[in-house]
């Protein structure tokens, strides 16, 4: 074990993700109130990172708890398993998962001596709904519930979250104005879902693709995309969002194809190459706000 495992296993290379719900959150501040602080920006960003870190070490130490991360795994073949791979025991990951969570919450205090009282209690909920991704009670990935967990979260939660670290205010702006976003990030933990069909199904694992197959989850992917279109083309009929935030629609081509392509393929780096095209959508979107 070596610091590099310690850095690794929270899969920094999926930190890109969490700048959009942060991304949009700093927009909705700007554009509501015109309030923007970058250092709070910043921070907010690092709270997300964190969070998206607890998620994925408690994710791969309940995985490996529950039998279904084992070697070979297709979870093996594009990213090393800190369990697995004997780089990080057991009782170390979850000394890691401690660790991020206690870092987050001396930042959620911050918040707080900051005038943003909330922030505790928000943080708290996140947290919550990143550990029963895998955890008992709920345990959602095996149970087919990981998008709901992902849309809530990645969408409007995190928004909402940012934006009152902004603004020290709740409104229903964030809330809204989130919903394409997660129709757009539950696209891409989908495609992840797809890709390890066969060998979730051998392990038991429910998801919608091994409990309806890859061709209904490619449909429901592709209503996904759809959705996060048609959500943000009626926000702004109904004066929710600015026009301007049309602008986004024109990154519909570039989702589209990169979805048939990979619907198809399914590579391992599915979720890497999700990732990045609906970082594009994301940024584009979020930044309208603020023109």
């Amino acid at each position: 074990m070596g610091i590099k495992s310690w850095i690794m296993a929270p899969r920094p290379q999926y930190f890109p993700i969490t700048v959009l719900p942060v991304l949009l959150s700093a927009s909705l501040s700007y554009y509501e109130f015109h309030e923007l602080s970058i250092a709070y920006a910043v921070l907010t960003y690092v709270v997300g990172m964190l969070l998206q870190g607890f998620t994925h070490v408690t994710n791969d130490y309940f995985d490996v708890k529950y039998g279904t991360d084992l070697p070979g795994s297709p979870t093996t073949k594009y990213r090393r398993h800190p369990i697995l791979s004997g780089d990080m025991s057991m009782r170390e990951i979850a000394y890691e998962a401690v660790g991020l969570a206690v870092i987050a919450a001396a930042l959620g205090v911050f918040f707080v001596l900051e005038g943003r009282p909330l922030a505790i209690v928000l943080g708290l909920g996140a947290a919550i709904l990143c550990l029963e991704y895998t955890a008992p009670p709920i345990k959602a990935k095996y149970r087919a519930l990981n998008q709901v967990i992902m849309f809530i979260l990645e969408g409007p939660y995190l928004t909402l979250g940012g934006f009152y670290l902004q603004t020290g205010r709740i409104t229903a702006l964030p809330i809204i104005a989130s919903l394409p976003l997660a129709f757009i990030m539950c696209e891409v933990l989908l495609l992840d879902d797809m890709k390890d069909v066969n060998f979730d199904r051998k392990v038991g694992v429910h998801t919608i693709p091994t409990l309806f197959g890859n061709n209904v989850a490619g449909r429901v992917v592709m209503a996904e995309l759809l959705s996060a279109y048609a959500s943000l083309a009626l926000l702004v009929a109904f004066g929710a969002i600015p026009l301007l935030c049309l602008i986004a629609m024109a990154t519909f081509p570039l989702l589209y194809w990169n979805l048939r392509v990979v619907v198809k393929e399914l590579p391992p780096t599915t979720g890497l190459k999700s990732m990045v095209v609906s970082l594009i959508f994301g940024c584009t979107y979020a930044l309208a706000f603020v023109f």
